[in-house]
């Protein structure tokens, strides 16, 4: 006998019982608990509630299928398959649950359920959760009113009238300081009317609702099944012939369904049934047509690559010493470090120049401004050669172009021979004008704008400052974005002596549009071969349903098998069957197995049976 369950619903546990072959006679089940106990039944058991219960051999739920060959179009595939429940099944005090189950790959997926419950199972059902709502009406909810529902409120109202008629608290407004004249709180003459056995009765009942819950619905209601068509055949038996959508995927050539089943009873108690047969499906789909074609795009190289990268080095007020604990400089100062040293690690290019672009924001006098923005590009220039000639030891490499690093490694007399070029931007006022105009916050953006009419710095700002809210905003909000330092390198790719060089390579592009349409995710592949018009894109377009789009690309391809056997589905599928014939048939000349092809695809096969168009095969 199969391993049979049974599981007491109300509690929750589960007891597995299996054959005892050494007592066949007496039809004997044993059951060991976690302790180690052994417990033998025989031919019947009791449940929680005493009734006896007869142990039954249950006959397994049936799936069965007309096509084990299955095509995937429009990035679906469609499993259609007949569930069968022996009539045995099928009681008026039954309910019969079966969940079919899918394995793709190493992923299972269940679908929806299919339920089949008798009269008197479902009126079984209904009165269970009538009690259980019948219980729920017995507690007061938490939106309810406190006084209404846990107090007298008929004495509470009087008592208050007479000697705290200020009181608020049977509107809802407590004040827990108010007093009557011989000093007795509000809150105390609340809690006397209040009713704690009542409090302590509606906590009691609140925290047993999962218990009363599982006692009285002994078989929940199921939700999410699904049923599509029940006919009861001559044997007594249910055939529901099930349909299911799969977004396709790569692990999709081969997909395993089976059903798995359990009966339950009205009082509670649950037969699991044996797993049906595994059915196979081989699912067809025209990514297998996919060429692997490689194709090459051309690729222009420059001699000259700039590389610019904006640093946020803070400096304190009136300094220009860099501090690398100020603010957020460490970082700004990695970010540098990382981008020289990519220079030589790469070993690519060398540097041509280097361009420091430093600029200030207004506040503060023009001159001082102006002597600040210099010592401050100096000193962010001696970083930089301090770098290059860090990297050009540890790399040892001279990435200098038309310069040198005197004296060697290590002797400390190195000179960039004027390749630093430093660009200083004082003030930065016109890209303040910019950001005022865009700004959206300002109140008085065209005052401040007028400003600018100014042609003296320092009196322009004299007059922001007048508009004191906006300027206070700017000082904190606009001037820190004007405080910047931009590096930018101009590298020579090593080597290299043209200014541009036109060659080829492998379009990595294309290729990975290629390997997508492979794992079937043709949405993802359509956007990068949609610009190649070749037989990879019509295949993109034919597998998420786009015939038209497709048809334009095949009819201007060269003949080949898998084109005219694409153009021959597309016809099929307008209803134009002559013409789809003509052209698988074609295909069949080209290539013989397209005939084999023909009958994995739904709308060829129709062709090939009702014209007999593969009747060469058996001549």
């Amino acid at each position: 006998m199969p391993l049979v369950s049974y599981i007491n619903a109300h509690k929750g546990e589960e007891i597995a019982f299996t054959r005892d072959n050494t007592h066949d006679s007496l039809e004997t089940f044993t059951f060991t608990t976690e302790s180690g106990q052994e417990i033998i039944y025989n031919q019947a058991i009791r449940d929680s509630s005493g009734e006896l219960t007869g142990i039954r051999q249950l006959n397994e739920v049936v799936i069965s299928t007309k096509a084990h060959n299955i095509a995937e179009r429009n990035g679906i595939i469609t499993i259609g398959f007949v569930l069968t429940i022996p009539s045995c099944l099928i009681h008026d005090s039954w309910q019969t649950e079966m969940v079919p189950v899918m394995l793709r790959g190493e992923d299972t997926t269940a679908f929806p359920k299919i339920i089949v419950s008798g009269k008197e199972f479902k009126r079984s059902q209904a009165n269970g959760y009538r009690k259980f709502a019948k219980y729920m009406e017995g507690i007061i909810p938490e939106d309810a009113s406190f006084l209404e529902s846990f107090s007298d409120m008929e004495g509470l109202s009087i008592f208050l009238e007479r000697h705290l008629p200020q009181s608020m608290a049977l509107n809802g407004i407590r004040n827990d300081f108010l007093k009557t004249k011989s000093g007795v709180s509000e809150k105390e003459i609340i809690d006397k009317y209040v009713k704690e056995w009542l409090i302590e009765r509606n906590e009691k009942r609140k925290s047993r609702i999962g218990e009363v819950f599982l006692r009285y619905v002994k078989n929940p209601y199921v939700k999410g099944a699904r049923l599509d068509s029940v006919i009861k055949d001559k044997y007594g038996n249910f055939d529901y012939h099930y349909s299911q959508d799969v977004a396709t995927n790569q692990e999709s050539r081969k997909l395993y369904l089976w059903v798995k089943g359990c009966v339950r009873s009205s009082s509670g108690l649950t037969y699991m049934l044996a797993d049906s047969d595994t059915i196979t499906y081989n699912v067809s789909s025209v990514s297998a047509f996919t060429r692997d074609i490689i194709r090459y795009k051309k690729k222009v190289i420059e001699r000259r690559v700039n590389q610019r990268y904006d640093s946020r080095i803070s400096f304190k007020a009136g300094k220009y010493k860099i501090d690398p604990y100020h603010n957020n400089n460490a970082n700004e100062l990695e970010k540098i470090c990382s981008m020289i040293e990519n220079v030589f690690k790469e070993n690519e290019f060398e540097i041509d120049s280097i361009k420091i672009i430093s600029s200030s924001s207004p506040e503060g006098k023009f001159k001082t401004n102006e002597r600040l923005s210099k010592q401050r590009s100096t000193e962010i220039e001696k970083h930089i050669t301090d770098l290059v000639i860090e990297m050009s030891q540890k790399y040892k490499t001279l990435h200098l172009h038309h310069g040198k690093l005197v004296g060697g490694y290590g002797d400390g007399q190195h000179d960039l021979n004027g390749k630093i070029i430093q660009c200083i931007i004082p003030e930065n006022w016109q890209l303040l004008y910019k950001i005022i105009e865009r700004d959206t916050i300002l109140a008085n953006k065209k005052g401040l704008l007028d400003c600018f009419a100014e042609v003296e710095p320092d009196k322009r700002e004299n007059l922001l400052s007048k508009y004191k809210q906006e300027y206070n905003y700017l000082k904190e909000n606009i001037y820190p974005l004007l405080r910047k330092v931009s590096i930018e390198l101009n590298l020579l790719r090593i080597g290299m002596v043209k200014d541009t060089i036109h060659t080829s390579e492998p379009d990595t592009l294309y290729t990975r549009g290629v390997n997508l349409l492979k794992k079937r995710e043709y949405s993802k592949a359509l956007e990068i071969l949609i610009g190649y018009n070749d037989i990879n894109t019509a295949i993109a377009h034919l597998s998420l349903g786009q015939d038209v789009s497709a048809y334009s690309i095949l009819e201007k391809l060269k003949e080949s098998a898998h084109q005219l056997y694409m153009m021959a589905i597309i016809h099929a599928r307008k209803g134009e069957e002559q013409e789809a014939a003509r052209l698988f048939l074609k295909s069949k000349e080209l290539d013989i197995k397209m005939a084999y092809r023909g009958g994995l695809d739904p709308e060829i096969s129709k062709l090939i049976e009702k014209y007999n168009l593969n009747k060469d095969l058996f001549e």
